[in-house]
């Protein structure tokens, strides 16, 4: 695979036996540069393979909408916990808002950096085939900012068998100006060892992960602009562990598998 950028790091595990402590690792940026060091702020070193893709950031995005076809979706976790999701950067740390995975089913879920706030839906779709994800970024006449995730769970029939609606107020993570946040969309591909740092080949795999039809809110225009690979709504994108992924794009759609091999 031809990229812009290779690194490579060893990180030692503390407490493993001496033919474990040493882990390689690699990012591979795929689009963008990354000269003033904004994609390797996110690199998570020992957190298994995973894959992301930022947008420009701006003021004039306020919503992100995209596509995953679950039915497609293959997942064996061992000891790792599985993510599909979005998410969103302010000025001052960003939230993950989308599906995780902890051995029980596709959860809806929100992480958010900045204050370390973390939530599941206590609700599982093991009977869904799609779901139809709309995250946004909405400020409030108090000064502070709601990032709204809606969730459309399908069946094989396209028929709606459940919704969801995630909030997460913060006062701290945006500018604001003229009522629209400065913000980056992103959405993201991960299997992470529930043990820091216990990032093995143990045989864990998440395949054909397939984002579809994505796209942008402009606010300024009123209209959605496409968000793939080669949109120009795109600035970064990167892999960390390319090896154990397995990468393709359309037009609108990415599709990812993960497989730490044994």
């Amino acid at each position: 695979m031809i990229s812009q950028e290779t690194k490579y790091f060893k990180i030692a595990i503390e407490g493993e036996s001496e033919e474990n402590t040493l882990c390689e690792y690699n990012y591979d940026i795929l689009k963008g540069l990354d000269n003033d060091g904004h994609v390797e702020t996110f690199l998570e070193k020992g957190f298994g393979a995973h894959y992301y893709l930022q947008a420009l950031a701006s003021y004039k995005y306020t919503e992100l909408f995209t596509s995953v076809d679950l039915s497609r979706v293959k997942l064996n976790q061992e000891e790792r916990n599985a993510f599909i999701s979005v998410g969103v950067l302010g000025t001052y740390g960003g939230i993950d808002m989308g599906l995780g995975n902890k051995g029980n089913g596709w959860q809806p879920m929100y992480y958010s950096n900045s204050d370390q706030a973390l939530h599941w839906s206590s609700e599982t779709y093991p009977d869904a085939e799609d779901v139809k994800i709309t995250l946004a970024v909405k400020p409030q006449s108090d000064g502070s900012v709601d990032v709204v995730g809606w969730y459309q769970f399908l069946d094989d029939r396209g028929e709606e068998i459940g919704t969801e609606t995630l909030t997460y107020n913060t006062d701290d993570m945006f500018s604001v100006k003229d009522g629209y946040a400065w913000c980056r969309f992103y959405r993201f591909v991960s299997l992470v060892p529930r043990i820091d740092g216990n990032d093995y080949t143990d045989g864990s795999y998440l395949k054909n992960v397939t984002f579809e039809s994505s796209q942008l809110y402009n606010a300024y225009t009123k209209t959605y602009e496409p968000w793939g690979y080669a949109s120009k709504t795109t600035a970064y994108c990167w892999l960390v562990e390319e090896d154990n992924i397995d990468l393709s794009f359309s037009r609108l759609t990415d599709k990812v598998s993960i497989e730490h091999l044994k």
